[in-house]
């Protein structure tokens, strides 16, 4: 099966007794970050087409803020920020998604606190703050004595 709309993902989840978070006001920050904290994975399928290549990956980011690993699709800035295997795993259709989730759920708790660390890790080297000490340390730190052209 291809994932040719996001439905097709979740008819597939929930075929194998999966449950999906159905529905988030993913306005009210407060809650979606309470929500996420109480979920085991993050999903972030994107269809491969120039739409989605250019969304950022701020669902997986999410997630990740959080501890939650994510399954995603190597599709725009979700392999930015997703490395299979680390935080999380990149999965191209459907019958990858359903591995991983059984694969997570059937390992070892170890496992899954490997992923959940690594997730937040992740996290922290593109949060905001991170990217200020970055900004800053460019103005702090001395010039190079070359020219610019």
């Amino acid at each position: 099966m291809k994932i040719d709309q996001p439905s097709d993902l979740k008819t597939l989840l929930t075929a194998n007794s999966i449950s999906l978070l159905e529905s988030e006001d993913w306005l009210d920050e407060i809650s979606v970050y309470e929500t996420i904290k109480t979920i085991d994975i993050g999903i972030s399928p994107l269809l491969d087409n120039e739409f989605y290549r250019g969304k950022s990956a701020f669902k997986l980011k999410q997630c990740m803020s959080c501890g939650v690993p994510v399954l995603g699709t190597s599709v725009g800035e979700n392999k930015r920020f997703l490395t299979d295997g680390m935080n999380g795993y990149l999965c191209d259709n459907p019958k990858d998604y359903l591995e991983k989730i059984v694969s997570i759920k059937n390992s070892h708790n170890g496992s899954y606190q490997n992923l959940s660390i690594n997730a937040k890790t992740t996290y922290s080297a593109f949060s905001i703050d991170q990217y200020c000490l970055t900004f800053i340390k460019g103005f702090t730190q001395k010039p190079l004595n070359r020219s610019l052209l």
